[in-house]
Formats: structure tokens, sequence, C-alpha cells
């Protein structure tokens, strides 16, 4: 995809203003200064803390880990389905850092003890058609007595996660929610030594409060000054609002087709999986599919892990060579040549829809830039984008103005 730094400016501007970010000044409320980032590494590092390693193999780019920890409780009903509409606005918007860098988002809903359950954790993944699967599987519920179990949702987004551990990787946890932690289960687990563990791992938690409560705005502000963070308030119901283009349709079409040039293979269960994303992906609201476009249109590689289009041409598998039920029912039976001349078409198509995603992207962007001009930033993802672009800078990774 081709992105010149005139092309990228314009795009960041349009992406700013459908959210509503005033990107200067990124806060009104206090904010702790950032220590100095630790020299650039080559390779990553082992974990002092945590379930693993990603990798230790050196990176030509750099990579933005984000921890989304959200209250699911009964008032939180406005900013889930909120972040619904908008994780691929988010997830686009920090794809478009230069230089640019790979994305994984993970997710953790928590409530309180008594509830459905106290924390559902969903891995960091650069899948994000996953990812927004996790996401739509998310619900308000239960709560309704004031405290919530933040401390165990923080706790599980700081040691259950596998975050990258190259000293160049940015992570960030996001803390959302409208009630205060309950310091009375006697449990050991305390925002304070859990912000100092969190910070101590080079992982950044930022806040973001719900409504007007006092005391969780207490809390989170100190939480984020504990853990280096930001520290916002935005309206109880998430502040998002839908904005359409009239692009939007001609992007949806182009998702549409980018999806199909996904040809899944291996296990059956991983080929279906990988079906049902697709389907998803098909089926989304046209402003949506136009993000999701952008950014699958501009991701390096496969689109999905069981992409053989990829896999086939980085050698990491030999469409020869796989046997008749790994193949997709649609290549069953071929010879190994038109299973190549497939694979190859598939390939091909994909590069041009590519190339249409980007110049309708850029049109887009310039009508949203024209459109939204002054729009101010009080939304959930106005917030995150604006934290992380003030983030970001410290591990070399810059967003236009």
């Amino acid at each position: 995809m081709l992105r010149t730094p005139k092309l990228w400016a314009t795009t960041m501007g349009g992406l700013a203003l459908i959210t509503g970010i005033v990107l200067t000044p990124l806060f009104a409320t206090d904010e702790t200064p950032t220590p100095a980032p630790p020299p650039a590494a080559t390779e990553r590092e082992p974990a002092k803390l945590g379930p693993g390693i990603l990798s230790t193999e050196p990176t030509a780019r750099p990579r933005v880990d984000v921890c989304f920890v959200l209250d699911t409780t009964g008032s939180m009903g406005g900013l889930i389905e909120g972040a619904k509409q908008k994780i691929w606005t988010i997830a686009n918007a920090i794809a478009k850092g230069q230089p640019r860098p790979d994305v994984r988002i993970g997710l953790i809903a928590y409530r309180d003890r008594g509830d459905d359950y106290v924390t559902r954790t969903f891995e960091l993944s650069d899948d994000i058609d996953a990812v927004f699967k996790n996401l739509m599987s998310f619900g308000a519920a239960g709560g309704g007595d004031g405290p919530e179990h933040v401390n165990q949702a923080l706790q599980d987004a700081i040691t259950k996660m596998t975050w990258d551990r190259a000293r160049a990787t940015l992570r960030l946890c996001f803390l959302v929610g409208d009630a205060p932690p309950h310091m009375d289960y006697g449990d050991n687990l305390d925002y304070h030594a859990i912000a100092k563990n969190a910070i101590e791992q080079d992982i950044v938690i930022n806040t973001v409060r719900c409504g007007g409560d006092a005391e969780t705005e207490r809390v989170w502000q100190e939480i984020a000054r504990l853990a280096e963070g930001t520290y916002t308030s935005i309206a109880q119901n998430g502040g998002v609002t839908a904005v359409t283009t009239p692009l939007d349709e001609e992007m949806a079409a182009l998702n549409a087709k980018l999806a199909d040039t996904v040809v899944a293979y291996g296990a059956r269960d991983k080929q279906r999986a990988s079906d049902e994303k697709r389907e998803a992906a098909k089926g989304l609201a046209p402003a949506a599919a136009a993000e999701r476009a952008e950014f699958m249109g501009g991701k390096d590689g496969g689109l999905d892990e069981s992409d053989l289009v990829e896999a086939a041409q980085s050698g990491r598998a030999q469409v020869q060579a796989l046997k008749q039920e790994e193949l997709p029912e649609a290549m069953r039976g071929m010879s190994d040549a038109e299973k190549s001349a497939f694979i190859e078409k598939k390939a091909a198509e994909r590069e041009t829809i590519r190339k249409q995603i980007a110049e309708v992207a850029s049109k887009r962007t310039a009508w949203l830039a024209e459109q939204l001009k002054g729009a101010k930033g009080d939304s959930f993802d106005a917030s995150v984008l604006r934290a992380i672009r003030g983030q970001a800078a410290k591990k070399g990774i810059r967003y236009a103005e």
C-alpha cells in the first residue's frame, strides 16, 4: 500500500477527526512526565514476569501491544457497544505510525465476585478479526453494588498477557470503567503494587473513567500517575458517534473482495474458524468495513494465520505437499499446476484490491478532514488514540500532527 508522507498525514488527519481528536494538547488533566526511553534494541528480550516470551527473533519493525481492560457490568452497556463500533478505527489509527508498527490487541472483561465471572481474558493478537469476534461476545450485566474487582483485572492484564518483551515494543493497558476497586477482599491484590509491577516491565497503564464518580476519578488518576500513563474522563456511554462518508459503501465492497482473497488451509476447525471470521468481516457496517479495509489493505503478509496465499508466497507452506483434507474444498482434486495457478490468481487479485483500497481510502480521509474540522476529542476512541500518540514517541513511533 503506497503511503507517501503527504498521503499518510492526510490519512491520520482524517481519522483523528473521525474520532474527534484534538491533537494538541493531549489532555487537560495533569499527567506524570514519561521517562526517557531505553536504548533501542534489535532483539526481543526475555520476560521478567508473566507467562512467557513471544519471540527472541530480531525484529525489523516496531510493535504496539495494547490491552483493553473493560468493566462489563450493567452500567457500561453504552461504552461496550461504542467499543465494538470503533475497534477497527482504533486498530487502523495505531497502524499508521511511522515506521508502520505491527499491532496486537488483547481484551480483559471484568466484573466482580458474585457475578457470572470476575475476569475473562483474550490474549494479545494481531488477528484483529478475532479480536473483533471476541469483543462482540462482551455484554453488560451484573454489578450494581458499587466497587468492582478492578485489582484482579489489572493483575491479569500485567501477568497473564503474553507481552512482547523487545525494548522497542510499546506496551499499553487501558483501564476503562465507572466504579472504583474493592480494597476489602484480603487477597493481596492492590493497584499500587500492580502499577509498580507494570512500570517495572515497561507496561504503561492509561485510565479512562466513564461517568462522574468522584472516587473512581481519584483512583484512576492515581493508577495513571503510578504507571506513567494518562487519565481522562468521558461520558458514561463512551461518547462514540458513528460517522459515515460517501465512500463507505465503495470501501465496504473492497473490504468484502479483499476478504475473499483469503484461502484457508490446514485442519478443518482452523479452516472453519477462518471462514467464520471472513464472513463476519464482510457483514460489518459500511463505516467499520471501510476502516477494516484500510487496515487489512496495508497489512504486510497474510490476512489470516490460515491464509495459504501468503503461506505459499513466503515459503511457509508448499501447496503441492498439502494433504487433500488440508486444502480448502475449492482446491481439492486439482492438479499441482492448477493449485499453483489458483494461488497465483488470488495473490494477483489481492494486490489489485489493495491498490484500489489505497486510492479510495485517501479520498475518504480527505473528505472526513474537510467535513469534521474542529470536532472535540472527548470520546472513548479519541481518548485512546490521543494517549497512544503521545506515548509512542518514546519508542520512536511517530504520528502526524
